[in-house]
């Protein structure tokens, strides 16, 4: 084989094991979903979410198709937008199921029914413009006037207003954000957000950002390409959508979870907002070099992580992450994204096939996305065991999917565990993974198998 044709097949096995969901039958019952553990997480679902479909919210920056589809409503393609466009997908099940029908299919191992999912219809409930194209220039600088400030409120409450079928009195509500990766559609993206949301329980308000992937080209490098420069344009609408949820007085905090090629589009807007974060405190390494190379006082560490506090990031978490190791460590360390979280949790495997093509294309020594402990450089290793607050969790699954994280029922409990349920690593907080050492753990397939 010539050394020209090994790009071109990484981009063929990468375009083959990132697209859609696979097959469109329900996702397999997760672990510690099994039996009387799931049954009571779904008895506790608000009456007005027990239904046998399932609901999220959307924000897109993807170009509209169609406004509007007879029985189906908005569609979305691959295109790009300046505006944000945000509304609710509904997902529905072929044979139709009862809400008990549903439930008992969602806590079995061994169905006794098989139901097919697809998405039923989009409907668009607005569009954030208020601020696109609106700057002006004051003195030299570029500004926003105060009436497009004061339509971005506006704007801002229509998409807010989205989320209250899914809030529960008070001000304890969670976001669980999705942000999917190279070569999914709308349709891929919502139905693997949709089926997660379910999965965990119905808690929280299900959010999809969907950015404009999935290019159709039968030459495999402009798809991929496109999908790449597509995450650079869709950055600053991301930071948008995060800035809001942090407006929200009642959002008590934000479940992040990045997948595949939109760990980048993740990564690079948090690292945009804690750039503005650290700005603000002088704690940016050129705000420290002008005055002098002064350290961040006790006090004024103290200041900065309240500030970042106000993003409200409780968990991070990134799924067979599309990205150099080397690239991780300089945004999570050296420019302090880390700071904007709880906790980072970062799933990885050696087996992933769509990672090793990505390795290959961009002939990068090694991506986080199959990253394990014996090839984790050893610096590296101390610094991530020593913060406390990453987990690298290597999973040695049977499984040849790019998403295991979402179809395995052993991964898939992992992750119930950490973000419905907040847990630590450990047998005693109901995660009894493997540790190599601290900080770096494994989970194989029998993970959390009911006995």
């Amino acid at each position: 084989m010539s050394s020209r044709a090994v790009p071109a097949l990484a981009l063929a096995a990468l375009a083959l094991f990132t697209s859609a969901c696979g097959s469109t039958e329900l996702i397999a019952t997760p672990h510690v979903m099994a039996g009387e553990e799931g049954r009571a997480s779904y008895a506790a679902v608000s009456t007005a979410l027990r239904t046998a479909d399932i609901s999220l919210v959307y924000v897109t920056d993807r170009a509209v198709v169609e406004e509007e589809r007879r029985d189906f409503g908005a569609v979305y393609g691959t295109g790009r937008d300046p505006l944000l466009r945000f509304g609710t997908a509904t997902i529905g099940f072929d044979p139709q199921p009862s809400w008990e029908q549903l439930v008992a299919a969602s806590t079995q191992l061994e169905r006794e029914s098989s139901y097919e999912v697809g998405l039923k219809r989009v409907v668009q409930r607005g569009v954030m413009a208020s601020l696109h194209g609106k700057h002006v220039v004051i003195d030299g600088e570029l500004v926003y006037p105060a009436e497009a400030l004061e339509a971005f409120r506006a704007d801002r409450e229509a998409l807010l207003a989205c989320f209250e079928p899914f809030l529960r009195p008070g001000d304890d509500n969670e976001v669980l954000l999705y942000v999917h990766g190279f070569n999914n559609t709308f349709e891929d993206a919502a139905l693997r957000l949709g089926q997660l949301w379910h999965a965990m329980g119905r808690r929280g308000v299900p959010l999809l950002y969907t950015w404009p992937s999935a290019y159709d080209s039968w030459l495999m490098p402009v798809a991929y390409n496109h999908d790449r420069e597509s995450g650079e344009f869709s950055t600053a609408h991301l930071k948008l959508l995060l800035i809001t949820l942090a407006l929200h007085p009642r959002i008590s905090g934000v479940h992040l979870i990045a997948h595949s090629r939109g760990t980048d589009v993740a990564t690079t807007t948090l690292r945009e907002i804690g750039t503005e974060v650290w700005s603000a405190h002088g704690g940016t390494t050129f705000a420290q070099l002008a005055q002098g190379g002064r350290k961040i006082s006790a006090l004024d560490a103290k200041a900065v992580r309240a500030a970042a506090q106000v993003v409200k990031l409780k968990t991070v978490v990134l799924a067979a992450a599309d990205m150099d190791l080397m690239v991780f460590a300089q945004r999570f360390m050296t420019q302090r994204v880390l700071r904007l979280m709880d906790r980072l949790v970062v799933y990885s495997s050696t087996g992933d096939f769509a990672i090793g093509g990505a390795d290959v294309l961009f002939a990068s020594d090694l991506r986080l996305g199959e990253t394990d402990y014996e090839r984790c450089d050893p610096d590296l290793r101390r610094i991530l065991g020593g913060l406390g607050t990453v987990e690298m969790i290597e999973c040695r699954l049977d499984a040849d999917s790019h998403a295991y994280l979402f179809e395995h029922p052993a991964a898939l409990s992992d992750l119930i565990r950490v973000i419905r349920d907040r847990a630590p690593p450990g047998a005693e907080h109901g995660r009894p993974l493997l540790e190599r050492a601290p900080g770096f753990y494994v989970l194989q397939d029998d993970y959390l198998r009911p006995r």
